[in-house]
């Protein structure tokens, strides 16, 4: 994101249209491939209700696995 745009919100909003449509789609559990050195992406994803689920080796890297079960009560928002 162009560094203009930052810090104002439309990186939470798209993630949360996002976590709406796949509870909306029946998508059980709701997942984001995040780098560690990502610090705002992590935030965002914090911010929808995901947790840090485990840490993967991923394209030539190490890469943070946040998920979000959908379903009932255990999603955020």
């Amino acid at each position: 994101m162009r560094s203009s745009l930052r810090r104002q919100g439309y990186a939470a909003e798209a993630a949360t249209a996002v976590r709406e449509a796949a509870l909306h789609a029946g998508i059980q559990h709701l997942i984001a491939i995040i780098r560690p050195d990502n610090v705002a992406s992590q935030g965002v994803a914090k911010a929808i209700g995901m947790v840090l689920e485990r840490e993967v080796h991923k394209n030539g890297g190490p890469a943070l696995v946040f998920g979000n079960p959908m379903c009932g009560d255990d999603v955020a928002g």
